[in-house]
């Protein structure tokens, strides 16, 4: 007997030293004299369960308290061990009855809301650390977990008061701090949670949880580069941390380094298969890289995992929109909808793909939602002074029309022609603009009176956003208010550009490239490709485009062949003047989708626009005209990036249109503009 206590007393320090193996031989020695000891299977079932042997390891701890029934510490090894192999009603039941038995005690009762944390029972598991932590206040540990039981139910602030108090007990608890710092950010409180993160990484500088919480930190204040450079370290500590690999495939997602990104997050989901949220972000990547179909699967993987997931059902209904599935996109939505009622993303989306659609009754009054999606404060000029939308005459009334954060040139140009209509109603508009418009937008009506952005509003009686004029009018696409040139070009102007841009040949205005923000990506194109077009014999091209762009007409053989103007266009404070009137002498306006296109269709210039697919709502589905500019044509891709059928098409017609012609290179401008206004084709899609 005494050797089989010697043989067990020898097994425990070899377990405390990590000697796994010796701990395991002295044990089964110590049994083979005594099958019946009680602390020999004890400590062989904690050496098994070290090593990950968890069926070895329960089965030993099982027989040690058979023959020792009611030992607490050995019933709380046990239910741990049941907790970690996915059985902890099992060790529920085991402590319950040791509670029962012996009364409260804090090693039990954290035992037991550890158990019932992993039976995915937060409620209970609360209730349980509550009563640990009043039995022992010091109890480090269990006011931590206290704190990710409550932070998991969304009650981040009451997690904040454990995690202080865990810190309390022992300040240099680098779990506790870690958690802190997260529970910080959740709330917003940066600053603070950087503070707690950086005093983690300070006690324990390769803490992978602290690394992947002060990167997500980072993240959300998207400072990207710190994140990445985070998550990096954090995988150089872990390299099978799948919370690191999604975090880092994040930060490249939004840092539009798609192909390092999609590889980040192969990574994630290889590691944690079942992770939703990692499925819904492969989808996003794959669906900038114009990978729609690829983005489905993903999306409905995701759902497999989590069918409530609203952000899997917006995300497929972008990808089914991309594919033209468009009732399937709206089914989508409407399904994220029916889970959160509220979700802004669901409804603008569904907003933008009613418009596209025509179905403008629905499509306007969700359009609304995108003072919703970025919250912008009150312009306090607006605190008094109602929103008119369409329900009382304005006619006497001082209406003030308003522009909208984030508003582009081609915005204001194309819903301009609503502040006519408010006019033609004999409302007086106080309309305001970028300074940089006004002289263009005077062209609107002579009682106009025009301010420029942050301007005091001298005594208006209602106002309304630019954009939430279609809205007031009730406008469907049959009643689009579509006057040809509600915009004018200065006649002085006009004749001045007359004579620099000359009489000869067919005189077509080119622009290929906007400005690139996220939601027009891919609109723009090389002016590489326009070059089918340029080479028509007869073509004189002549360059609309303004800053980013104008660099390539140096880089191309070709570009001497078209006229610049370079700076001299649009010289000084007033935008688009000099442009409006080029445009006015020109045969034709070849743009992509961006200003100029509006500004041509505005003046009743001719003008050919090339779209990308999936197109912006504004240019609605399949048409080869536009309802909102009488003189425009469609041209659109067959396939997402496919630039050179367009180009292609458009140099037919072009081509078409002057063989069924006379023209000539002294032909006057009208004459040649209703030549080339005439029935465009458009790429079929």
């Amino acid at each position: 007997m005494n050797d089989a206590r010697g043989a067990v007393q020898r097994a425990r320090s070899f377990l405390q030293e990590r000697n796994y193996a010796a701990a395991m031989q002295c044990c089964q020695n110590a049994l083979m004299r005594d099958p019946s000891r009680s602390d020999a299977h004890e400590v062989l079932g904690l050496s098994y369960l070290a090593v990950g042997d968890f069926a070895s390891g329960i089965s030993h701890l099982r027989q040690a308290l058979t023959h020792c029934a009611g030992k607490p510490s050995l019933i709380i090894n046990l239910a741990n061990a049941l907790a970690s192999s996915g059985q902890p009603g099992e060790g529920i039941t085991l402590l319950r009855k040791a509670l029962a038995r012996n009364g409260p005690s804090p090693e039990l009762l954290y035992s037991l809301a550890h158990a019932q944390q992993a039976r995915r029972d937060p409620h209970a598991a609360i209730d349980s650390y509550r009563r640990c932590v009043q039995l022992n206040p010091a109890f480090a540990k269990a006011h931590n977990n206290l704190g990710t039981a409550l932070y998991q139910l969304g009650r981040t602030e009451e997690a904040i008061e454990s995690f202080r108090a865990a810190l309390a007990a022992e300040p240099g608890y680098v779990r506790a701090l870690a958690n802190l710092g997260n529970a910080l950010r959740k709330a917003k409180q940066f600053a603070e949670a950087e503070e707690a993160l950086s005093r983690a990484l300070a006690l324990a500088p390769d803490y992978p949880a602290a690394l992947c919480n002060l990167a997500q930190l980072m993240l959300d204040q998207r400072r990207l580069e710190e994140a990445r450079a985070l998550y990096t370290r954090a995988l150089a500590r872990e390299p099978r941390l799948a919370e690191a690999h999604f975090g880092l495939g994040t930060a490249l997602y939004l840092s539009r380094e798609y192909a390092l990104a999609l590889m980040s997050l192969d990574q994630a989901i290889a590691l944690s298969p079942n992770h939703a949220e990692g499925h819904v972000y492969r989808g996003r990547v794959l669906q900038e890289l114009d990978r729609f179909t690829e983005a489905l699967a993903s999306y409905a993987r995701a759902l497999q995992l989590q069918p409530d997931s609203t952000d899997a059902l917006v995300c497929q209904g972008v990808a089914l929109g991309s594919l033209g599935r468009f009732r399937e996109a709206i089914e989508s939505y409407e399904r994220a909808l029916t889970i959160a009622p509220d979700l802004i993303s669901a409804r603008w989306n569904q907003a933008l793909l009613r418009l596209l659609l025509g179905d403008f009754e629905e499509g306007w009054r969700l359009f609304e939602t995108r003072f919703e999606l970025t919250p912008t404060p009150q312009d306090p000029r607006a605190i008094s002074c109602p929103q008119w939308r369409g329900e009382v005459p304005v006619q006497g009334k001082r209406i003030w029309v308003r522009p909208e954060p984030g508003d582009g040139f081609g915005d204001t140009i194309q819903f301009c022609r609503y502040v006519k209509l408010l006019d033609a109603l004999g409302a007086r508009v106080i309309f305001e603009v970028r300074a940089s418009l006004r002289a263009l937008m005077s062209t609107l009506s002579p009682r106009l009176e025009l301010i420029s952005l942050g301007d005091p509003v001298e005594s208006p009686d209602c106002h309304c956003t630019l954009m939430s004029l279609p809205l007031a009018f009730e406008t469907s696409v049959q009643t689009i208010p579509a006057e040809r040139g509600y915009l004018k070009a200065d006649p002085q102007r006009v004749a001045a550009w007359a004579e620099r841009v000359g009489a000869e040949g067919l005189r077509v205005g080119i622009a290929w490239q906007g400005h690139e923000r996220w939601q027009l990506k891919g609109r723009s194109m090389r002016l590489q490709q326009f070059e089918p077009l340029l080479a028509l014999p007869g073509v004189r091209p002549i360059s609309l485009q303004k800053g980013a762009g104008t660099e390539q007409l140096a880089e191309l053989g070709f570009g001497a062949r078209i006229l610049s103007f370079g700076d001299a266009l649009d010289q000084g404070p007033h935008a688009f003047l000099d442009t409006a009137a080029v445009m006015m002498n020109l045969d034709l306006v070849i743009t992509v989708d961006t200003s100029i296109a509006h500004l041509a269709g505005a003046l009743g210039v001719p003008v050919w626009v090339a779209l990308k697919t999936p197109t912006d709502w504004r240019w609605h589905l399949d048409r080869t005209d536009s309802p909102w500019y009488p003189s425009m044509r469609l041209f659109r891709q067959s396939v997402p990036g496919d630039w050179a059928r367009v180009v292609t098409s458009m140099a037919a017609e072009l081509e078409r249109l002057q063989r069924g012609s006379t023209l000539a290179a002294g032909d006057s401008p009208a004459s040649q503009r209703a030549l080339v206004g005439a029935d465009a084709v458009a790429c079929s899609r």
